[in-house]
């Protein structure tokens, strides 16, 4: 069986679920296979949530009415945590992290370490509130983005030092970034490996659930505009 046919049968399978299972019970989230594709240069695309779940989770952000810019971010975003949604949810997330999808980051980067998310949240990008981010640093070990939707148009989360962007990536995919060459090298020394920024939206909303892995414990790390 095929991987489309495989998530075809996830898929039916999910569509028995309620939110509130998925959320709280972390039910049908996880996509089947292992496998992981290179992207760019230091950039893994990987697996990792099934499209029904990524609507949960789309729903279950917008039902807080939190979506707002952290004023301590130098490059804010509207967003919401997913500990904000749900404690259960993001301590779900954080052991699948490491569960599912760390081994497959290792047999590519084999020196990272794991030791839980930094943080975890969705972030909005619509036609009147932020449509777009402007160009940064992720001061991280290893940062994360997976995107919830695609009936957008705009809006690419684009990598300009290697040329790519996430434009192809499929729904419910992990688009891991090695922040620096050397992943295994300490957090002060990761800002410089990767710039990233978000293209202006241009129709629709689009949703991204984004995470960071790091060295020098659990506070979230900045992003850095240098």
């Amino acid at each position: 069986m095929d991987r489309a046919q495989r998530s075809a049968t996830i898929e039916a399978v999910n569509d028995e679920l309620t939110d509130l299972q998925r959320i709280l019970g972390y039910a049908g989230a996880a996509a089947s296979g292992d496998e992981y594709t290179e992207l760019a240069a230091d950039i893994l695309v990987t697996p990792f949530w099934t499209p029904s779940f990524c609507a949960t989770l789309i729903r279950a952000a917008e039902a807080t009415g939190a979506f707002e810019p952290n004023p301590h971010d130098p490059v804010p975003g509207h967003e919401v945590s997913l500990a904000a949604i749900s404690p259960q949810l993001f301590e779900a997330v954080q052991n699948d992290v490491g569960g599912r999808l760390w081994p497959r980051l290792k047999r590519v980067w084999p020196y990272v370490d794991y030791v839980g998310l930094r943080d975890a949240f969705v972030i909005k990008y619509e036609l009147g509130g932020q449509e777009e981010l402007r160009i940064h640093h992720d001061v991280a070990q290893v940062s994360a983005s997976i995107k919830l939707n695609d009936d957008y148009t705009g809006a690419e989360l684009r990598f300009p030092r290697q040329n790519a962007g996430n434009a192809s990536v499929a729904v419910g995919d992990a688009l891991g970034v090695a922040v620096a060459r050397d992943p295994s090298a300490p957090v002060h020394t990761t800002a410089l490996g990767h710039q990233v920024l978000l293209d202006d939206l241009v129709r629709g909303a689009e949703f991204l659930s984004e995470g960071c892995v790091s060295l020098n414990g659990p506070e979230r790390p900045p992003k850095s505009s240098t």
